[in-house]
């Protein structure tokens, strides 16, 4: 149907939806939605990093399909039980910090990042506690359904219980 919002694509090819009027009036900046960038972009070198791992001669192979792919077609995927949103609504759990908290600003790049480089440093640890990356093919990463916590008991559960999933790289 007709669309309310414009789209860009980024440089990895994922669709960003943005509505100009909430960037001209600066209403509704979603603080959850920037805290995961930051997240995000925390932890992007390291998974890049990961994915290099898993590649040999610019070939990987898809966990799902066992397919032999071209980097290009591979995306870096966090295993079940920690998706990459279940690793962050953990860490604001055992943060204790309100997602609604602004806790990040824009570097000269435009890149959203934290504030705080202590923060960011414990995410960054805090996700290699628990990530487990695998190498899926873009076309099933782009289709999948997040997962989110489904109403986690505590947030040590979430550092106590590592996961067991044959994935490829833990860090």
């Amino acid at each position: 149907g007709p669309s309310r919002c414009f789209a860009l694509r980024d440089f990895k090819g994922s669709l960003i939806e943005f509505s100009y009027r909430k960037c001209v009036r600066g209403k509704d900046v979603n603080q959850r939605a920037l805290f995961a960038s930051a997240c995000r972009n925390t932890v992007k070198s390291d998974i890049f990093q990961a994915k290099s791992r898993l590649m040999k001669n610019g070939v990987g192979l898809c966990e799902i399909t066992g397919q032999q792919l071209l980097c290009e077609e591979l995306d870096a995927d966090h295993c079940d039980p920690y998706q990459f949103s279940v690793i962050i609504e953990g860490f604001l759990r055992s943060e204790n910090i309100d997602a609604q908290t602004p806790l990040t600003k824009r570097d000269g790049n435009g890149l959203v990042q934290f504030e705080d480089d202590g923060l960011k440093e414990r995410f960054r640890q805090f996700h290699h506690r628990l990530a487990d990356v695998r190498l899926i093919a873009r076309k099933h990463n782009r289709s999948r359904s997040r997962l989110t916590i489904d109403r986690a008991k505590s947030p040590l559960d979430l550092v106590s219980q590592l996961s067991t999933e044959s994935c490829r790289v833990h860090f």
